[in-house]
């Protein structure tokens, strides 16, 4: 399934990408908070896992976070994602196009996720701060940003812009 989801995305003709969007749609602010997100939560993790990896302990202040795996995974996966198509919209290229609002949507489902996995554990008595000023904060953002991209996908594209599927 995967490799028919991948020849399928793949004979796109990508230099028309952006062709599917209004001139207005600010590729450029987007991909600087999909930069931005990257790097700032990549630090946050960062900052509770690598000063006790320094001083050859285990991290052990992880008290209000679900687990390492979730930091793990940011850090290996989803963060780099993060970045990098956010240096692929701000220079325009088709990928970002493509996969950036697919990013967006997918920020703003994860994002939604644990902001109501932080108000459970804020309900249950965990202390969660700083964390509930960030990521509904940033919860908000992908939302509006998800948003501005879907509102500047044109309706009706020239003829002209060719597509094989």
């Amino acid at each position: 399934m995967e490799f028919l989801y991948i020849l399928t995305l793949f004979s796109l003709h990508f230099e028309n990408l952006s062709k599917f969007f209004d001139t207005i749609l600010q590729v450029k602010l987007l991909g600087g908070f999909l930069i931005f997100n990257a790097v700032a939560i990549g630090g946050m993790w960062l900052q509770v896992v690598v000063p006790p990896l320094i001083n050859d302990v285990l991290p052990i202040d992880l008290d209000h976070y679900t687990t390492l795996i979730v930091q793990g995974l940011d850090l290996a996966l989803f963060l780099p994602i993060s970045f990098i198509l956010g240096v692929f919209m701000v220079k325009k290229l088709p990928l970002g196009y493509l996969l950036g609002p697919v990013y967006f949507v997918f920020l703003t489902l994860l994002m939604t996720a644990l902001t109501g996995k932080i108000i459970g554990m804020a309900l249950v008595g965990v202390n969660v701060i700083p964390v509930i000023f960030i990521i509904p904060t940033i919860n908000l953002i992908t939302i509006l940003c998800s948003i501005i991209i879907f509102k500047n996908i044109k309706h009706k594209v020239n003829t002209d812009i060719k597509m094989s599927l």
